[in-house]
């Protein structure tokens, strides 16, 4: 966890605050490498990163990707669609990225236009090429979804927000992780 901006939602305004306080702190990638940037795949995150970093990588979450296109199929394409989106999340290389895509892709097609079409849309960012090492930790935003889950247990309860509260409450939180 670098930092956070707290808001009510993933807004343009949210996006830009937080990526230029970590570019006031000097965060970026060394000289001659890129920044590999997962997203859940939010408009709002996708631009402000592309404006800070143009030459940034931006992967969109297997597993959110999956999670959407999973609720827009009928109970019999499921697990099928299910088995397809493993095997994109074990390819290596771009051949086999794009070939692991298309399956999947005319899968979905087959029971839902509207999801094919979410994930047509969504190609370029599903299909960053991550080497093997690192591809279960960084094709999901599982990492950062553990600190919200821990976040979200420890400001459950509470019902009265000061000032500066949810900056507090969100630091004992992911003291937890």
């Amino acid at each position: 966890m670098l930092d956070f901006e707290p808001g009510a939602s993933e807004s343009a305004e949210v996006c830009r605050l937080l990526l230029e306080r970590l570019n006031q702190r000097d965060f970026a990638p060394p000289p001659g490498r890129r920044l590999l940037v997962i997203r859940d795949g939010a408009k709002a995150l996708k631009k402000a990163v592309s404006r800070m970093w143009p030459d940034a990588v931006q992967q969109d979450c297997l597993v959110h990707a999956e999670r959407v296109t999973l609720a827009k199929l009928p109970h019999r394409a499921k697990e099928e669609t299910v088995r397809l989106f493993r095997r994109l999340l074990a390819a290596q290389g771009a051949g086999a990225g794009t070939e692991a895509f298309e399956a999947l892709l005319a899968h979905v097609a087959r029971h839902n236009d509207d999801a094919a079409a979410c994930l047509k849309e969504r190609r370029e960012e599903l299909l960053v090429n991550v080497s093997a090492e690192l591809n279960k930790t960084f094709l999901s935003t599982n990492r950062i979804e553990n600190v919200i889950r821990n976040l979200r247990l420890a400001t459950g309860s509470v019902k009265r927000w000061k000032t500066n509260g949810a900056v507090t409450w969100s630091a004992s939180g992911w003291r937890r992780d």
